[in-house]
């Protein structure tokens, strides 16, 4: 039984981790926002995996895809606040 191309969702999803690992390694070393760099190499990579979306699928995958990407941006700033108290 030939299982190398059996799934190949399971390697796009190992690429897409690896890649969302290494943009937040890469922006922690440039002293960047990670939320930054997450999305410009989502934006690079979603293109080339991603076949593009038809108006219909978009808006109904739209309230998904904006609440997914306030929540990234609101951990991501969670993450740089301060620990010291505010008074």
């Amino acid at each position: 039984m030939n299982t190398r191309n059996h799934h190949p969702e399971i390697l796009i999803i190992a690429l897409i981790l690896n890649v969302g690992v290494f943009a937040t390694w890469l922006a922690w070393r440039l002293q960047l926002p990670s939320i930054v760099v997450l999305l410009v190499c989502g934006s690079r990579l979603g293109r080339a995996l991603v076949p593009p979306l038809s108006h219909a699928n978009l808006e109904s995958a739209l309230p998904i895809l904006l609440g997914s990407s306030v929540a990234l941006i609101y951990c991501d700033g969670g993450r740089s606040l301060g620990r010291r108290p505010l008074v």
